[in-house]
């Protein structure tokens, strides 16, 4: 895992007490990413799920709970799709607001869109003269 912090500035912190996460798995190659997103402030985190269980999922989502606590965030709500119903039970401090059958939360969707865009992005080999310094 890997982690780096910077000093947030306390007006910043008091302007955006309250936060609200959009949160989904989506899949690369068949490996599992929980992917969250804050409304307003826009931060993404990103956390290899190996397994989807109703415990593995609630254990990810203390851990992103943690460092939006830990800064002096306070998460109210998380919004995410049907596949977090079972988490609900798990998570008696916050509201898990799930979506109605085959809905998808959009700030989560288009984050991962933008996530996969940006790695294809990186990935994807240079054939133009530009990439070859002609």
């Amino acid at each position: 895992m890997v982690e780096s912090h910077v000093a947030i500035p306390q007006d910043f912190i008091l302007d955006n007490k309250a936060i609200t996460l959009a949160a989904d798995v989506f899949f690369v190659k068949g490996i599992a990413f929980l992917m969250s997103v804050s409304r307003r402030i826009k931060f993404v985190t990103m956390e290899h799920t190996p397994v989807c269980t109703a415990k593995a999922l609630t254990k990810h989502i203390k851990r992103i709970l943690q460092v939006y606590y830990g800064v002096g965030f306070t998460v109210r709500y998380v919004m995410t799709d049907g596949e977090f119903e079972k988490v609900k039970a798990e998570l008696p401090s916050i509201v898990v607001n799930t979506t109605a059958s085959k809905e998808h939360v959009t700030e989560a969707e288009r984050m991962i869109h933008t996530v996969k865009e940006r790695c294809r992005g990186s990935w994807a080999p240079c054939h133009s003269s530009m990439c070859r310094g002609a």
